[in-house]
């Protein structure tokens, strides 16, 4: 998928690119570019452009061959109740902070639950520091009982359980909100309210 974005103040729209890369497809100056960025975005990120597992796939912004947001997507089976559901998990959405406001967060968003709507996902979630952007776009906070693998720093993996409400303290005082968006099954109600 590459398509041009219309209507960037002060870029030349045929300059701006949105790209979906599989991970494995990484280049050397793209992964460089790509782990600058979230560098520059999350301080404290690690040196590598995953923070603790590779996504599957990622969305990337460009101008002129300049990345300038990123959101890595990660296609997972989650347990709700006794059944199995398929969704896509958004890691590390960032747009570099003199790109900020012009909408490319929410044109990642939107391409993201467009694919989702129309290949069998279930839903589509996250977490946030931040829950502006995504309660502004529609998304909505959960509270569920989660299990999932834990990746602490590989090769350390062992399995997660936790009860998510508003949002859950990961031990460490970072807070996050687990979010969900557009589900595709109306089965799911319980886990999603859109």
């Amino acid at each position: 998928m590459e398509g041009r974005l219309r209507g960037m103040p002060g870029q030349d729209e045929d300059a701006v690119v949105i790209r979906r890369v599989w991970e494995p497809e990484l280049g050397g100056d793209l992964e460089d570019q790509l782990r600058s960025l979230l560098q520059r975005c999350f301080p404290g990120y690690p040196p590598r452009a995953y923070f603790k597992l590779p996504p599957h796939f990622r969305y990337v912004v460009t101008v002129d061959g300049v990345v300038i947001a990123q959101m890595g997507v990660e296609l997972r089976l989650v347990r709700v109740g006794g059944e199995v559901a398929r969704t896509f998990g958004i890691v590390d959405l960032c747009v570099d902070e003199s790109e900020r406001s012009h909408g490319l967060a929410s044109r990642l968003l939107r391409e993201l639950t467009k694919i989702a709507n129309g290949s069998g996902i279930d839903f589509v979630l996250l977490f946030a520091d931040d829950d502006r952007l995504y309660v502004q776009k529609g998304w909505v906070h959960v509270a569920n009982r989660c299990s999932w693998v834990k990746i602490d720093e590989p090769p350390h993996v062992g399995s997660g359980h936790h009860g998510v409400t508003r949002g859950f303290d990961d031990g460490e005082g970072n807070g996050n909100s687990l979010m969900g968006h557009r589900r595709c099954r109306p089965t799911w109600t319980r886990v999603l309210a859109f």
